[in-house]
């Protein structure tokens, strides 16, 4: 089964329409009918541009995929980030900041048949590089300013702050790798961010 198209990020990106229709009908031909199933002249008639409008832009469909990817990863970001500033406690700021990036791109690319093949190529390790790069910086601010907050406490947990990060941001794989639907990855999200919120809460004072 295919996806809608995102009207909104056609409409958000404003500075070039075409390059957002045409990856905006990528990644709905991609969900339809498969990365390697899909034609570039496929993507050109369901972004309604001729051919070689589509082929003067991307000259290949791992082009293409590249292009999507990198789109894809930048709202995973941008959604986190904007989760990471809501002021609320620790743990559900920490929850929804995985929701929104680890979320956002299960939606993405756990449908399509075959993303594998494409997913980790060398035509795509930068871009996942820095994605998990920027992601990272993500995670360290959060947990860096709610230290410095007293919210929670990474001498209670014995633990540094680059392990935390690693932790935060690999973990999530696991889980993904291991559930059984889309319902159940979120669930494991919320519980493994309530536990890392338990974990690196400050000690009781004492007499507390």
């Amino acid at each position: 089964m295919g996806r809608d198209i995102d009207k909104r990020r056609i409409a958000s990106a404003g500075a070039d329409p075409i390059r957002e229709a045409i990856l905006a009908a990528a990644l709905e031909s991609f969900g339809r009918h498969g990365p390697r199933a899909t034609s570039l002249s496929q993507i050109a008639t369901a972004a309604g541009v001729s051919r070689p409008t589509l082929y003067s832009r991307y000259a290949d469909k791992d082009q293409l995929f590249r292009a999507v990817l990198e789109r894809e990863c930048d709202v995973a970001l941008d959604r986190a980030h904007l989760a990471a500033k809501t002021g609320a406690p620790f743990g559900e700021v920490l929850r929804d900041v995985l929701i929104a990036y680890y979320g956002t791109l299960y939606d993405t690319f756990r449908p399509l048949p075959g993303i594998d093949d494409l997913f980790y190529t060398d035509n795509t390790a930068d871009v996942i590089a820095r994605t998990r790069k920027a992601f990272s910086r993500e995670l360290r601010t959060l947990v860096s300013e709610r230290v410095e907050q007293g919210e929670i406490s990474l001498e209670s947990s014995s633990v540094k702050l680059n392990r935390v990060v690693d932790l935060l941001r690999v973990t999530p794989h696991a889980l993904k790798d291991n559930a059984t639907s889309r319902s159940r990855f979120l669930a494991d999200l919320a519980d493994f961010a309530h536990l890392m919120a338990r974990a690196l809460a400050p000690p009781p004072e004492e007499g507390e």
